[in-house]
């Protein structure tokens, strides 16, 4: 580490959260009361009677203890509260993968250091795993998902002992000859398959891992994920086409890989479905498989083969249409019983970009809110909260928040809500 401030620096490290009083996993979860230790460093010169304070501006974080002192920190030096913990509550309420914002303010005798830092709230979102030689996919696979609002990391060695900590895995294996060889009853395969019989959701990307790999001794997904691979492939792969009737209609992609020798696969029940489609010859690119307990997507290509062309054959657009295969609608969006059934909300046009227009009936007088949500469940704007009588409704949402910032593309959720209903519909921003 080369330090380069000429003056005292102590900004956030790392942090580390105990819950004795909640289920005792070390997370943050919704409703639990947690000790959250944090690893600050000096980044400058010298710094002395160091004193640190917790805040945060998130509507479902509470910080009941804020402050922490850490004394004289010698240049490189780090220092964490673990004598005097902050305390943070989460309210119940926290949509599970909600990323909860926190600022540091470090104060010390020649001035002041401001960082800041974000702890999911439960599961993450996603964890991508690429153990390539290359890594040429995950990357890409992780930047795309994290800019359509998702929360996630991206790993190069498989966390097997904590996967039940991401609500989704997203695994690269690669192309020949920068490939990974997932090993027969290794524990990484075992790891994925406990995972999904647990309830997961898997995207797993390869090549060869479906045809070649399980001749010379990989693990064998191919049962796991709902689907076959009748041949080992030439060198022919590409465009990738969507197929009619599934979440990649209308896609179309351009493809370079590092090389087009890919297997083929196709559907083993009916239960899994080919979602995409190469070209000529035509094969099997990939397939979604709903087993009823778990949900996978299982490809031969690389994602970041993929030439991005027009909405809807977009990586991200590609990447949102998985997503929503693999996720429900959060906690906090559609988590009402509908008593009348007469509500309805409909967006159109939907993926939109910048306006959509959303048309609802309001089933009975009274008082109507109309909000929409990110993925993590968080309330972005308010659109309508009103007396109303009975009748249908629409009003236009422009992609911006409630301070008029435009949003970034992604999944959005608005609901309708009253006294006695809720309507919820999914929204696509795809700019």
């Amino acid at each position: 580490m080369v330090f380069t401030s000429a003056a005292p620096h102590v900004v956030y490290f790392a942090q580390s959260i105990s819950d004795p009083g909640g289920n005792g996993n070390g997370y943050l979860d919704a409703g639990e009361t947690v000790d959250l230790e944090i690893t600050v460093r000096n980044y400058g010169e010298p710094a002395s009677g160091v004193t640190a304070v917790l805040s945060s501006i998130d509507s479902y974080i509470t910080i009941l203890q804020a402050s922490a002192s850490h004394g004289d920190m010698a240049t490189g030096a780090t220092a964490v509260n673990s004598a005097e913990p902050f305390v943070v509550v989460a309210s119940a309420d926290t949509p599970l993968g909600h990323l909860a914002q926190f600022t540091i303010t470090a104060t010390y005798a020649d001035g002041d250091a401001t960082s800041n830092f974000a702890i999911p709230v439960g599961k993450y979102h996603y964890v991508v795993w690429d153990p390539t030689a290359d890594t040429s996919s995950g990357p890409d696979i992780h930047a795309t998902l994290a800019g359509l609002g998702f929360s996630g990391v991206y790993m190069e060695q498989l966390p097997v002992d904590d996967l039940d900590r991401y609500q989704t895995v997203w695994v690269s294996l690669g192309i020949y000859s920068s490939n990974y060889v997932i090993g027969l009853n290794s524990q990484e395969a075992l790891a994925i398959v406990d995972y999904l019989n647990g309830g997961g959701c898997v995207y797993l990307e390869g090549g060869d891992c479906w045809n070649y790999d399980p001749t010379i001794g990989g693990h064998n997904f191919n049962s796991t994920f709902g689907l076959t691979s009748p041949q080992d492939g030439s060198n022919d792969c590409g465009p990738a086409q969507g197929k009619a009737g599934t979440f990649t209609e209308g896609m179309y992609f351009a493809y370079n890989g590092e090389n087009n020798w890919i297997d083929h696969l196709s559907p083993a029940n009916g239960s899994a479905t080919l979602v995409l489609e190469n070209g000529s010859p035509v094969y099997g690119l990939a397939v979604a498989y709903d087993q009823g307990t778990y949900k996978t997507v299982g490809a031969s290509f690389e994602f970041t083969g993929l030439r991005n062309g027009t909405v809807p054959s977009t990586r991200a657009h590609f990447a949102l249409t998985i997503m929503d295969f693999f996720l429900p609608i959060p906690s906090g969006v559609d988590d009402d019983v509908v008593v009348n059934k007469a509500a309805r909300l409909a967006a159109r046009p939907n993926p939109f970009n910048p306006n959509t227009t959303l048309q609802f009936m309001n089933p009975g007088d009274g008082r109507v809110h109309l909000g929409i949500y990110d993925v993590s469940g968080r309330l972005v704007r308010v659109l309508v909260d009103d007396e109303m009588s009975a009748g249908e409704g629409a009003c236009i949402w422009n992609g911006m928040d409630e301070s008029g910032r435009s949003v970034a593309s992604g999944v959005y959720f608005a609901r309708l809500k009253g006294a006695d209903f809720s309507s919820s519909s999914k929204l696509v921003l795809l700019k």
